[in-house]
This record gives C-alpha cells, sequence and structure tokens, in this order.
C-alpha cells in the first residue's frame, strides 16, 4: 500500500479515479452560489413545493414564497407582531393553495395553523404545552395526512397526527421522546414512521399506535438531531448527533458512524431524481457536505458559500438545482446533477475485478476478484488483496501466496491478529501490476 494514501477515501478517489469527486458529486467548487433572496427576513425552514415549483421559507414572522415563474418573493408574515414564527411549513399536493404550518408563540410553546388561499389568512388548530413544531410530513399514499412533531425541554413536545390537512390535530402516544427533531416517512410502506430526539430514533409500523426503539449502534447518552430516508431504497436511513453521521441499511435496526469529521448535521436532503446523492449542512462550523453513494462516503463543497449561518436544505423537484437557506441573509441556490453518467467518468486504468457478497453482512462475506493477466500473460506479478477502515487503518492483508491459489478469500470480520473488527465501513483494495480496483463492505453486528 503506498504511504501518500493515507484515507481509504483518498485510495478509492483519487488513486482510481483523479477527478471523480467533483464530477460525481455535481457540485463543481467552480459552481457559483447565486442569491435569490429574500432579503428582509430571518429564515427558520425551508421547503419545497415539487407540484407547483415553488419554494417556501418559514420566517421570524411568518412565511415568504417563491414561485420560480415569477422570480418574486410574496410575504405572508406579520411584521412586528411576538410569536409568530413558522419553525416548519408543508403544502398539500391535492390542494394547491393550502399550507400547513408549526410555529412558536411568544413564550416558546407550539401550535399550529393553516391556510387555504396562500396564506392571506390562517386558521389556529392546535395549541401545545410542549415547544415548538419543528417538522411536518406527508403520507405520500394519503394526501390528507399529515404528521408533525415538537421540540421541547421542559414540558413533553407533542407527536401529532392529521386525517383532514390539519385541520385537526390528534396527539400520539407513547412514542418514547420528550423532545423530538424530525420525522421520516418510508414512502413505500407509509405507516411506517421514523421519529428522531432525545429517544434516538424511533419507530411505528402502524401509522403512529406503537412505537419501539430503532437505535442499535446509536449512543445512548446522545440524542439524535435529525433522520432522513432514501425513497430509492427505504430501508437506508441517515441521522446525525455530537458524533457525526451515521447510516442504517436495516431500517434502522443496526447503525454505524460513517463520518465523524465536524458532521454534526442539522437537516439531510435527498435528491429526489437521483437519491444516491444526499447532502447535508452542519454547523460548528457550517459547510455543504455531499455524498454520491447513499450517505456512505462524503465530501465538503461548501465553496465561497456567502451566507453564513446555514438553516436548512432542499432540492428542486427536477433535481437540478439546490437551495440553502442562510438564517440572516436569504435563500442560496448552486446548480446540480440528477444523475451520473458513464462517459462523464474519469475511468480507472485497469482492469482487475473485485467483487463482494453478501454486503452488507454478519458474520463473513465471500471476496470475489478476476485478475485477467494470470490467465492472458506468462508473466505473472505479485497481488495483495487489503481491508481499511474508514480511518485507514490498514485490518486485514492478503498477500499473493493466498489470493493467487483462488479467484476469493472469506472475510469474517477479523483482522490479521484474528481478532473481531467493531461493525462500521470498510474498504478492501486489490493491487496488481500497478493496477488497482476498489469496494465498500458494510460489516453489521
Amino acid at each position: 500500500m503506498n504511504g501518500k494514501f493515507v484515507k481509504v477515501f483518498c485510495i478509492i478517489l483519487l488513486s482510481l479515479c483523479p477527478g471523480i469527486v467533483q464530477t460525481v458529486s455535481g457540485f463543481n467548487p467552480e459552481n457559483e452560489w447565486v442569491s435569490i433572496g429574500p432579503s428582509d427576513a430571518m429564515i427558520m425552514c425551508l421547503h419545497m413545493d415539487t407540484a407547483n415549483n415553488i419554494l417556501f421559507a418559514g420566517t421570524v414572522d411568518g412565511f415568504q414564497y417563491y414561485p420560480f415563474a415569477t422570480g418574486e418573493w410574496i410575504q405572508r408574515e406579520d411584521v412586528g407582531s411576538m410569536g409568530r414564527q413558522v419553525m416548519s411549513l408543508i403544502t398539500c399536493s391535492s390542494v394547491p393553495a393550502w399550507i400547513i404550518t408549526g410555529r412558536e408563540n411568544a413564550f416558546w410553546k407550539g401550535y399550529m395553523e393553516y391556510s387555504d388561499d396562500w396564506g392571506i389568512t390562517n386558521t389556529y388548530t392546535y395549541s401545545s404545552e410542549g415547544g415548538q413544531f419543528v417538522d411536518i410530513q406527508n403520507n405520500p399514499d394519503e394526501p390528507d395526512t399529515y404528521y408533525s412533531c415538537a421540540w421541547s425541554d421542559i414540558t413533553p413536545g407533542d407527536l401529532l397526527k392529521s386525517t383532514d390537512r390539519g385541520v385537526t390535530w390528534n396527539p400520539l402516544t407513547n412514542y418514547l421522546h420528550t423532545f423530538m427533531t424530525e420525522i421520516a416517512i418510508n414512502p413505500d410502506y407509509p405507516d411506517t414512521i421514523y421519529v428522531s430526539g432525545d429517544a434516538l430514533v424511533t419507530r411505528s409500523t402502524d401509522g403512529g399506535v406503537t412505537w419501539v426503539q430503532a437505535s442499535s449502534g446509536l449512543p445512548v447518552s446522545l440524542g439524535v438531531y435529525c433522520v432522513a430516508i432514501n425513497p430509492g431504497n427505504p430501508q437506508i436511513l441517515m441521522a446525525s448527533n455530537a458524533n457525526g453521521i451515521y447510516r442504517t441499511v436495516d431500517g434502522g435496526d443496526s447503525w454505524i458512524l460513517v463520518n465523524s469529521e465536524d458532521s454534526q448535521c442539522q437537516h439531510f436532503a435527498f435528491n429526489p431524481v437521483n437519491p444516491e446523492v444526499v447532502v447535508c449542512i452542519t454547523f460548528s462550523p457550517y459547510r455543504l457536505l455531499v455524498s454520491v453513494d447513499s450517505g456512505l462516503v462524503w465530501e465538503d463543497c461548501t465553496g465561497d458559500y456567502p451566507g453564513g449561518t446555514m438553516i436548512d436544505v432542499a432540492f428542486s423537484g427536477d433535481g437540478d438545482s439546490l437551495y440553502v437557506a442562510s438564517v440572516y441573509s436569504g435563500v442560496y441556490s448552486m446548480k446540480s446533477t440528477t444523475g451520473i453518467e458513464d462517459d462523464d467518468l474519469p475511468q480507472p486504468d485497469c482492469s482487475i475485478l473485485c467483487q463482494s457478497s453478501p454486503n452488507p453482512f454478519r458474520q463473513s462475506t465471500e471476496i470475489r476478484y478476476f485478475l485477467p493477466e494470470r490467465v492472458n500473460s506468462n508473466q505473472i506479478s505479485a497481488a495483495s488483496l487489503e481491508i481499511y477502515d474508514i480511518n485507514g487503518r490498514l485490518v486485514r492483508h492478503w498477500d499473493d501466496s493466498i489470493i493467487g491459489l483462488s479467484n476469493h478469500v472469506i472475510w469474517d470480520g477479523t483482522d490479521d491478529s484474528f481478532r473481531e473488527v467493531p461493525a462500521g465501513v470498510y474498504f478492501v483494495l486489490l493491487s496488481s501490476s500497478g493496477d488497482n480496483a476498489a469496494g465498500k463492505l458494510i460489516l453489521l453486528r
């Protein structure tokens, strides 16, 4: 292994395919952030109405919205009034003018409102002794069904369900949290709901009637800031706490830490067209991180973002643009990409192959490889197979005396001293005659 490759990310992204990070992520550092306003509001949240191509921004005075057809912000704010801040907002796909808002009053208590006329008038529908309502999500199979959760550090926050577009709300029970941060709904089975908060991540499979922990692998002492589900593969979810970014590939049964480098995330957003692309915004420091493999490897694509304090993030409906909101200076956009074309990718100049199955795995995985030179040439050079952890440390090594005997090896999740290694993301590197092939392994416990 060449010593210049300190991290496994570099092995894969630099030694195999130089430049692949910029191309695949679709957020080239040369792309410019473009301000779209509003310049006169303190923003609390974002929502992209994909059905009508309208971007909404919740503010401390209400909300504003930006129809891309007109390119102008429309205010629906009570400027100067206390207790009107919109902490969460969602629209209704079946009724275009219908807007549901989760708010916080002047005494830090939460309440819900709805509007059926684009926010010209708002109807007060629910009051909570808990805190601000920080998230609202919709059942994709039932356009009138919504869930909302509240943050509170004293009185337990409410978890609500509405079946009439937010006209009335019913408090759910036994959801295990005191304060909550976000809701994620399985698009294939919408009765499966995840909630993040002080009880880590909880899950219901019956529309919120009963709840269980779905947090194995998450530290019990750290609350979870956010949770998001991959719409293309709902078994994959992302979550974040003070340690960094976590990922599950089994619907929340087990979580692994995939990034711990200043990666405490406020929000995730999956690209709606290519959900392999997922972004998140972090705080302390404020950064935009991008992954192009459903949350395994992350790259900093903040660039020269001029907005400062990031608060929320959203994709356009076609996945071509990304919007990041700053609390004090409005919304900024950057062009994205919705997919990856083979012709666009730098191609590694190697012909060796390396694959593993099963992956993810719990007990063992078979790593299969193909070295064409062993078939096509009388000149046989040494080959090696190595496994590295996410920090670039060598875990397991097979030299030519082993891999030359067959076309596969079995890795049982142990290191070279046959000690079990912890659950997590690992990388396998096959090297032969100057060529390299690499892949990711996910070990569950």
